[in-house]
């Protein structure tokens, strides 16, 4: 589904596309529903066009699709600063630049409710928008034309497979692709709200047979980053999962899909060879997606935090209290 709005000043069109994503996950969290697993949302500004591209994976996201252009953004102070940081972060601008000398904030947030009441349209009912044909505001709204760009501070966050274990268990990094990536995609959702850090890139390593996924995150200059905060961030978020037997449906779903059935998450083999140099069918999903191997790759994951120099670690396995975590050092 994608959904479509429009506004004549780019600045506020994107700081109202970063809010309608946090508002997008806070909506599926409240009903325990998450990234990965239950939905996407890929969102851009062109021009002033707002683009939003959901793709809902699971029957539980596709019942609440009507939902989704009701769906309303905050306006309150503190949401705003989350989404600006998030912006500078992504921009790499010096935040403590803005503020009410650059920007009049009542005007700001009465254009954002303007957009808010506007009523997104469906890509279908559109015939063609030439985004050209909307004459752009170029004042600052909240970025100064002689902002000095700063280098945003970087944090990654790896989520690792132990090794050895790989070498042993060779088929189950098919799962543990799957695991690691619903893991960090809730991971990237909850920095992005709470935090206000922006995911700049992923990568894995190495490039095949992969067994770390590794989040590059831009931080603006003057935000405070203390990591054992962050690190009971990952914490948090790994438990709410766990909690919500997100791990569970996550392989419910992969044993139950085919590769005809598009209402069911299941990349395609070639997307999952170049990552594991693994061909799988629909028979050896069934035969490998198992709870208990779920938790058995659980057991031997790690999720490390660092900038610099510094890091901070958190083993997955005692975390969920797994039987078995202690094997694999």
């Amino acid at each position: 589904m994608i959904l479509i709005k429009q506004h004549n000043s780019q600045q506020v069109a994107h700081l109202y596309e970063h809010l309608f994503c946090m508002a997008v996950d806070n909506f599926f969290y409240e009903r325990k529903l998450y990234p990965y697993l239950d939905y996407d949302l890929t969102a851009r500004v062109f021009h002033g066009v707002i683009h939003a591209h959901f793709d809902l994976n699971t029957k539980e996201a596709k019942r609440l699709a009507d939902e989704l252009p009701k769906i309303t953004v905050p306006l309150d102070d503190a949401t705003l600063h989350t989404a600006l940081v998030q912006i500078f972060a992504e921009k790499e601008h010096n935040l403590g630049v803005t503020g009410k000398e650059t920007a009049d904030w009542n005007a700001v947030r009465e254009e954002l409710g303007k957009i808010d009441a506007q009523p997104w349209q469906h890509i279908d009912e559109i015939d063609i928008i030439n985004p050209q044909d909307t004459k752009l505001v170029h004042g600052s709204v909240y970025v100064p034309r002689d902002i000095v760009k700063m280098p945003a501070r970087k944090a990654r966050v790896t989520f690792e497979l132990d090794a050895s274990f790989a070498d042993q268990h060779s088929e189950l990094l098919l799962l543990y692709w799957h695991v690691a990536m619903l893991i960090s995609e809730n991971v990237v959702a909850d920095f992005y709200a709470t935090f206000g850090f922006y995911s700049k890139a992923m990568t894995r390593r190495p490039k095949h047979r992969a067994t770390k996924i590794v989040h590059l995150f831009h931080i603006p200059p003057a935000y405070p980053l203390e990591l054992p905060k962050v690190r009971d961030e990952i914490e948090d978020s790994i438990l709410d999962l766990h909690d919500a037997k997100a791990f569970q449906r996550l392989t419910t779903e992969l044993r139950l899909a085919t590769h005809v059935d598009s209402e069911r998450i299941l990349p395609g083999p070639h997307f999952m060879y170049e990552r594991t140099e693994l061909l799988a069918g629909s028979k050896g999903w069934e035969r490998i997606a198992t709870d208990e191997n779920c938790d058995l790759i659980l057991s031997h994951m790690k999720v490390t935090v660092s900038t610099g120099r510094s890091r901070a670690s958190t083993r997955i396995g005692p975390l969920l209290n797994l039987q078995g975590s202690g094997v694999v050092a």
